[in-house]
């Protein structure tokens, strides 16, 4: 099953999401819910059945979050509102139970009944992961909004599209209205593929990531994080080259984001290019001074470039950042009496 990571699909519903929630073993609990979609003149049964999914999901997750909160992992650890959305997300698993169509005046209505599993097995694990990723975190709060920005764009072509139909040839107005609201519907479900797929290279199949955001980048052509999230998958599967071609394209699209300059480090330091890697972590830690793992990063490529005091440097700035691996090493190098000594024999001097 896939696992699923959504914020609202954003569509104009007719009413909200039902659902049921129950206890099967201690690990896993199931939640029922249903979603609906209320079809227009130019929506595909496709397209109206995906939406109708995604409401449901949308519930199902909502409950999830709920859940998850009473849960000792979480509780502990005060995750954010933020955090425990996109956990639950990340430990929930969907599928259809039943799919009924029926006539509203004169539109097809599809409801969409599905069984969300929540298993929190693995939980701790995820947590911790959670906890020492920032960046992912608030790629999710960005799509996000992207998704509260396109439902209110959704809503309006809808009442457009009601106000104006009509037996008559579409006007060119109403021609140009249907070609908006079809590319703002494939930008919502571009964006529910990036959100699974995000889970999917850290739990799941990252090979099964790439075919998915794939099609999502052909949804969505122009979507940041959909190229984003593919070079991370092109990277987890070992395919740094397309990682490249995909990270650049990021870039083209917002060079102002410092998670893309940070990946496109990673991705230059696994092709060998360290002087490159090094000049885009610094451009990542330029724009965000608070980026932990940018750091770690960029003492890893000091280490490669032999640039030995910096890399203690680096380090402690990102132990005191809260990557709990770095203060282990920053310990250890303090532990040799404030020195070590390179490949050749030669002293190398760390100051605190």
């Amino acid at each position: 099953m896939k696992r699923i990571v959504y914020v609202l699909a954003a569509v104009m519903l007719l009413n909200c999401g039902s659902i049921a929630f129950s206890e099967t073993r201690p690990s896993i609990k199931t939640i029922q819910a249903t979603g609906k979609y209320v079809m227009g003149d130019q929506d595909s049964k496709s397209a109206a059945r995906k939406l109708a999914i995604l409401q449901a999901k949308q519930t199902a997750l909502e409950e999830a979050g709920t859940y998850l909160t009473s849960v000792t992992e979480v509780r502990d650890l005060e995750l954010s509102k933020d955090e425990i959305t996109s956990l639950a997300a990340g430990v929930m698993s969907v599928k259809v139970l039943d799919e009924k169509w029926a006539m509203m005046g004169e539109a097809p209505v599809v409801t969409v009944k599905i069984e969300a599993v929540i298993d929190t097995s693995g939980l701790s694990d995820q947590v911790k992961d959670l906890k020492g990723n920032k960046e992912e975190v608030e790629g999710y709060k960005e799509l996000q909004a992207e998704l509260a920005r396109l439902k209110k764009d959704l809503d309006e072509l809808k009442k457009q599209e009601t106000e104006t139909s009509s037996t008559d040839k579409p006007s060119d107005v109403q021609v140009e209205a249907a070609k908006k609201k079809k590319g703002t519907i494939n930008k919502i479900l571009a964006i529910d593929i990036i959100k699974n797929a995000g889970w999917e290279i850290s739990y799941g199949d990252p090979y099964k990531a790439v075919a998915d955001l794939e099609e999502a980048i052909k949804l969505a052509p122009k979507s940041t994080q959909g190229h984003y999230v593919l070079a991370r998958a092109y990277q987890k599967i070992g395919d740094n080259k397309k990682a490249l071609k995909s990270i650049n394209t990021a870039l083209e699209l917002d060079p102002d984001s410092f998670k893309n300059w940070a990946l496109h480090s990673r991705i230059l330091y696994g092709l060998g290019r360290h002087q490159k890697a090094l000049n885009s972590a610094n451009k990542a830690i330029e724009m965000n001074p608070e980026c932990g793992k940018c750091f770690q990063g960029r003492a890893m490529l000091h280490k490669k470039l032999g640039n030995y005091k910096k890399v203690f440097k680096d380090l402690q700035k990102a132990c005191k950042l809260g990557i709990e691996k770095t203060c282990l090493a920053v310990e250890r190098m303090k532990a040799r009496g404030g020195q070590d000594r390179g490949n050749k024999g030669k002293k190398r001097k760390y100051k605190n």
